[in-house]
This record gives C-alpha cells, sequence and structure tokens, in this order.
C-alpha cells in the first residue's frame, strides 16, 4: 500500500510551514495548574509554537494563593515590544491581569498593535484576541484586589471566555456603568464612586457566589448582554454551574464569522456536554482559552476553535491529574479525535419580533417558539431517535452531473453512485425561497430560516410586479419534475443509488435512492419524512462545527469540503486543504462514510486518498472531460488501486430481516484495530482510536 497519512500528526507536521505563534499574556501559577504553566502545555500541544507575556507572579499550590504580584510597568511593555518585533502571533490568549493600570496599558497596546497589524495584512484575517476574565482561583482565592474595569477591552478583543461567577461580575459591571453614567447626567458622580469602592472592598468575591437562581434563560440575556456590550463573540461556561446537573451547557454567542455559514452568523448556541465528575479541574478556563487561541492559529474559523477546545478540555478532565491536597490538572491529550468528546449543537430561534423589516410569516413563527431548555431538549431527543437508511455499497467514485442526458451513459458505464445537480438560475431561486417558507417542518425551524433570510420584501403573497416570474417558475418546475421522475426511474433499472440534490420534496414523492441536502436546506427539509420512507440521506459539510451539526442528523453519508477552489459553486469558506481533511476523516472514521469534495481531479486523486478518506465526488472531472464515461471509468480504476490494499472486506453482522453485506474500512493506524463504516442495517460502531499529544 502507498503511504498514507496514519494520522491528524502527521497531516499537521505535512502541511508546510512553520508552527503558528500563539501568545498567552497572563499570570504565572507557581503550582503549574492553571495560568501560563497551563496555556503553554496546551499551545505546545496542539502544534503551535507559545510565547508568553507574563502579568503576574503568584505564589500558590492546589489550596490556596499565599501572595500575588504585579510585575511592573516597564516588565510587561518590554515583553510585549520585544516579541512583536520579531515573533509575532497568530493568536493572542490574554488570563490574568492584576490590577486596573495593567489592564488600561495592555488595552491601548493591542488597539495601537491591531492598527498597524490590520494596515500590514491589507485585508487579510485579523489576529484574534481571547479574553479570560481571570478573577478567582480554582481553591477559592481571590487573584485581583479590586474588581476590575474590563470596558477598555472593548473593540479590541474578538472572544471573551466568563464562567458562571464571571459572567454574573462582568454584567453587574455593565450596570454599574449604565447607572454611573446617569449619574453623571445628575451630578452624583461623587456618591456612585463611593458606593462602588465600598462593593469592591466589602468582600472577597465581589457578589460572585449568586448562581444558585441561574437558569439557561438567564445565562443566555446575561451572555447577549456581554456581547452587545464588549462588541465581541462570548462563550460563557457552563462547567462551574452546579444548577446544570448532569450536563454542561455553555452559551457561545457570535456576530460575523470570517469563514463560516451566513446560517451561522448572528446566532446563539447551546453546546451540550455531559458533565465529567471531577474534581481535578484547576486550569480548566485557562486550557480552553488558549485552546481556542491554539485552533485559530491553525487555521480553523471561530466556529471550529470553539467546539475543538471545549472537546479538548473535556478530554483533559476525563483523564485529569491529582497531584496536591486540592483540585487536580488538566491532562494534555492531543488533537481531539473522538466523536463522543464532542459537544451536542442546539441553534436557538431567534426573537425578531420587534425588527420593523420583519416579516408577518417571522412574527407568527417566533411567537410559538419553544423555551431555551424545551429547545435543547427537543433537539437531544431527536438525534437520539432519528436515523437515516445506510448506504447499500461504499461510494467510491461519486460523479455529481447535472442533467439526466449525461447521468444515464454513466449508469451504462458500471456507475453504482451519481447524484443528479440541477442548479436555477437567479429569478427562479428567487421565487423558490419564496416557497421555501411554505415547507417547514415545524414553526421552530421556519422562525429559524426566516430569521436569517427573511426581509421586508418577504411577504405572504409574491408582488404582482414577479407573478410572470411565477407562472414561468411554475413550468419550470414541471420540467424539472420530469427530469427527477426520469433520474430516479434510470436509478432503479440500474440497481445503482441516485441522490437528489437539494430538491427533496420531489424526491420524496417518486422515492429516490437518496437526497444530498446542504446545511441550510437541512434546517427545513421534512427530514422525519425522508428518514420514514428509507430514503438515503447525504449532508455538506465545510468545517468541523457543520460536520458535528450532520452527525446529528446521523446522514447515510458526509460530504468535506470544498477541499479545493473549485469554480462550479460560490463558497463563503475557504478552500478545506489536505490537513484539514485528514483531521476531518479522523473524527468520522468508523462512524460515517466521508466523501471528499471539490476541485479533485485525477492530478490529486493520489494526495487525497493518502488522507483517509473513503470516496470522493467529482464534478468538473466528469461534466468537462472529452468523454464522461471514460473519464469515470479511469478515475474509478485509480482510486481502486490507491485503496484496495487499504480496504478489508467482511461481512457485518446481521439485523432483523436484512441480509449480510459487505463492509469496507480504512485502516488508520498501523498500532490500532481496523475500524469499519457500516453500511446498510449494520451498527456503526465508535472509534477508539486515540492519537497521542502533536
Amino acid at each position: 500500500m502507498a503511504p498514507i497519512i496514519q494520522s491528524v500528526q502527521s497531516a499537521l507536521k505535512k502541511s508546510a510551514g512553520l508552527k503558528p505563534i500563539v501568545w498567552t499574556i497572563a499570570g504565572s501559577d507557581s503550582g503549574g495548574g492553571a495560568g501560563i504553566q497551563a496555556d503553554l502545555a496546551t499551545i505546545n500541544d496542539l502544534q503551535c509554537h507559545a510565547c508568553s507575556v507574563i502579568t503576574t507572579l503568584t505564589a500558590q499550590n492546589s489550596v490556596k494563593v499565599s501572595l500575588v504580584e504585579a510585575v511592573s510597568e516597564k516588565m510587561l511593555l518590554a515583553q510585549l515590544n520585544t516579541l512583536v518585533t520579531d515573533m509575532p502571533p497568530k493568536a493572542i490568549k490574554i488570563g490574568l491581569l492584576a490590577n486596573q493600570y495593567q489592564l488600561n496599558q495592555l488595552a491601548n497596546w493591542l488597539r495601537n498593535f491591531s492598527t498597524s497589524t490590520n494596515n500590514e495584512l491589507d485585508g487579510r484575517a485579523s489576529i484574534a484576541v481571547i479574553l479570560d476574565p481571570v478573577m478567582v482561583a480554582s481553591s477559592g482565592d481571590k487573584l485581583n484586589q479590586h474588581r476590575l474595569d474590563f470596558s477598555p477591552f472593548k473593540g479590541v478583543i474578538n472572544m471573551i471566555t466568563p464562567n458562571q461567577m464571571e459572567l454574573i461580575s462582568l454584567v453587574e459591571a455593565i450596570d454599574a456603568s449604565a447607572t454611573e453614567t446617569n449619574a453623571i447626567h445628575t451630578n452624583a458622580t461623587e456618591t456612585k464612586v463611593s458606593k462602588a469602592n465600598v462593593a469592591d472592598n466589602s468582600g472577597s468575591q465581589h457578589k460572585l457566589t449568586n448562581t444558585q437562581n441561574m437558569t439557561l434563560d438567564g445565562m443566555v440575556n446575561m451572555a447577549k448582554r456581554v456581547s452587545d456590550y464588549f462588541e465581541c463573540a462570548v462563550v460563557a461556561k457552563g462547567g462551574d454551574a452546579p444548577w446544570q446537573a448532569d450536563k454542561a451547557h455553555d452559551v457561545y454567542i457570535c456576530h460575523h464569522v470570517e469563514g463560516g455559514s451566513a446560517e451561522h452568523n448572528n446566532s446563539v448556541f447551546i453546546l451540550s456536554s455531559d458533565r465529567v465528575d471531577t474534581v481535578n479541574n484547576h486550569g480548566s478556563g485557562c486550557t480552553l482559552s488558549s485552546a481556542m487561541a491554539s485552533f485559530i492559529a491553525q487555521g480553523f474559523v471561530l466556529h471550529d476553535a470553539i467546539v475543538l477546545a471545549k472537546a479538548y478540555v473535556t478530554n483533559g478532565l476525563k483523564h485529569g491529574i491529582k497531584l496536591g491536597q486540592g483540585p487536580g490538572c488538566l491532562a494534555r491529550t492531543g488533537w481531539p479525535t473522538l466523536l463522543e468528546l464532542m459537544p451536542h449543537i442546539v441553534q436557538l430561534v431567534a426573537d425578531v419580533k420587534a425588527t420593523d423589516t420583519a416579516p408577518k410569516e417571522v412574527t407568527f413563527a417566533v411567537k410559538p417558539s419553544l423555551g431555551i431548555e424545551q429547545q435543547v431538549s427537543n433537539s437531544l431527543l431527536r438525534t437520539a431517535t432519528i436515523n437515516f437508511t445506510k448506504l447499500s455499497t461504499p461510494l467510491g467514485i461519486y460523479p455529481v452531473v447535472s442533467s439526466v442526458e449525461m447521468l444515464e451513459p454513466l449508469l451504462k458505464a458500471g456507475c453504482k453512485t451519481v447524484q443528479l445537480r440541477i442548479k436555477q438560475d437567479v429569478d427562479d431561486m428567487q421565487v423558490a425561497s419564496y416557497e421555501k417558507v411554505h415547507s417547514f417542518v415545524d414553526e421552530q425551524h421556519k422562525a429559524m430560516w426566516l430569521a436569517k433570510y427573511g426581509s421586508g420584501q418577504l411577504i405572504s403573497e409574491p408582488p404582482i410586479a414577479a407573478k410572470y416570474l411565477l407562472d414561468q417558475h411554475q413550468s419550470e418546475q414541471k420540467e424539472l419534475e420530469q427530469q427527477v421522475q426520469r433520474a430516479i426511474q434510470l436509478g432503479r433499472d440500474f440497481n445503482a443509488q441516485l441522490f437528489i440534490n437539494d430538491h427533496w420534496q420531489l424526491a420524496l414523492k417518486h422515492g429516490a435512492f437518496g437526497v444530498h441536502l446542504g446545511q441550510e436546506d437541512a434546517l427545513v427539509a421534512d427530514l422525519s419524512a425522508l428518514a420514514a420512507n428509507n430514503i438515503a440521506l447525504g449532508l455538506s459539510s465545510h468545517s468541523y462545527f457543520e460536520i458535528l451539526l450532520a452527525t446529528q442528523l446521523k446522514p447515510s453519508y458526509i460530504a468535506l469540503g470544498h477541499i479545493f477552489a473549485t469554480t462550479t459553486k460560490q463558497m463563503p469558506s475557504k478552500p478545506q486543504g489536505l490537513t484539514k481533511l485528514a483531521c476531518y476523516v479522523s473524527l468520522l472514521n468508523g462512524h460515517y462514510p466521508t466523501v471528499a469534495i471539490g476541485g479533485i481531479d485525477v492530478d490529486c486523486l493520489k494526495e487525497v486518498a493518502e488522507t483517509g478518506v473513503e470516496d470522493v465526488a467529482v464534478v468538473r472531472a466528469i461534466t468537462q472531460a472529452k468523454d464522461a464515461t471514460v473519464a469515470y471509468k479511469n478515475l474509478s480504476q485509480q482510486w481502486q488501486q490507491l485503496t484496495e490494499s487499504s480496504f478489508q472486506t467482511e461481512p457485518t453482522q446481521q439485523t432483523g430481516s436484512s441480509s449480510q453485506s459487505q463492509s469496507k474500512s480504512r485502516s488508520t493506524s498501523p498500532t490500532q484495530p481496523n475500524e469499519h463504516t457500516q453500511y446498510q442495517d449494520s451498527d456503526i460502531t465508535a472509534s477508539q482510536t486515540h492519537l497521542e499529544g502533536i
């Protein structure tokens, strides 16, 4: 067998260039479990180079903090200025800051750095700055003498990651700031300042213990306020929230995410994981934020960095180490590759009732929407109950064609899996977007889609000026239905796995083998009806985040792309490349068939095979070939040669009345047992692969 990339480690090491540099600006923990020490261990574990700017020295162990001492102004600036001239960062994590003067100094420096960097980047992505607003150590001891005002970081940071107590403190500070502003206008500044000073010195935790009455709705509302105030994304952590019982719910609020999907912008998500029952949690917040910075530095979008960091912390907690009498430290477990470590993602329905431009459908749809906890519960239940039919055979080389005329010769040439993707022109898509609001499964999905794509121009009836477009659309729909119906019949005639792209209603009506959907269409398709009718489902994905959303629907396969630049479709995301493809495959291995798509042709087929992906979808390599059938046969022959020695065939276990089927899998490591992607009615077993630290 030709050499293959055996793991995520080798995939990352194979990628060109030096390790990305990540800065940690934080305090030193003499006990080694948190602060700079935890950050350095995490950043290096995730294949980045860590640089440190020490703000504070602490004398602490696992049970107490005995002394906190800030570095001098001169030393803080010297560290920043020395590093930036020679080792500029790809991402920055900020942790413990000793006092307000130090915070102000750092905020000013970062603001100047950001301005100069953005000018030098000339339109490229700016450097991410993540703030972990550390206030209290795991031992319970206070790390700041007075409550800090984090407002100077407005417009400087991209993300803030408070735990429960820190979230409450931030909201209290926002309230105090608003009250103080009002007091200024009423000439009561001195009284307010006096009260604030008393509050700062009256207790060691600044009201930070008032979490007993917190609810998920309250947590979301508080996180929204923090996000609006600091004009950045927020991950409000639930790890220190005993009221969440056996779950750890984090609240993730984002605005526009560069490289992310449009349907995920300006959204609120609940990231839910099983709570890890351990006291070895010292440094978990530091680890989370430095892991986020590391994943961003590796080129992953913000959504990905967050779910990967949460999985990394979860695994670290599972394997935590107790070294002293108090809370132990997290383990450094390397790149997350186990699907069961990843959080369950719930995108909450936006409340758009107050918007002036919201169409009538939006207001109607949002009013009966469920509460937050019920939305989370329903999402978890749906994942537990929905299940799509499995493939009857591996996809192999998987042509995606735009017409029935191109489809039939491929089937005659022996192609056993093919996708029909008929594009619509712009005018037709506008009418289709009107009709889409009438195809929702329930009000929650309807509200979600309309909140994203609805506008004042979307009304209950199409405008009179567009009636001719509707008539034209109806005529084209009849022609489209005839093509889909003919394609489905051809699939039956040749005993092939024929997938219909996007047009799930027609596929359901005429009994197609399968449907392929993008994530935005999966929001509105009647997935329950498709599953109940044993129609296979393929889902597109362009990131870890979207892969996790796809797995929650238990599809028949997951498409990973776009791997290389493509002209067949306009994409919001950048090409994923081979390194990310290898990471995605490692996560899904043994769970779902994986399909690489996007710009793949005969010249790069070998490199794609080396990532361990099971199947390859091809578009231009077939549709733009002089002879599509010859091109298909050549690609299939080469793919078989590249993969035949890494596949093994054996019967799967029999379930119910289903017959035995053949299972194929790719070995991911010579030291690990072979793992299998099951087909037909066989159980999909979870991968047990565990890769050591990078």
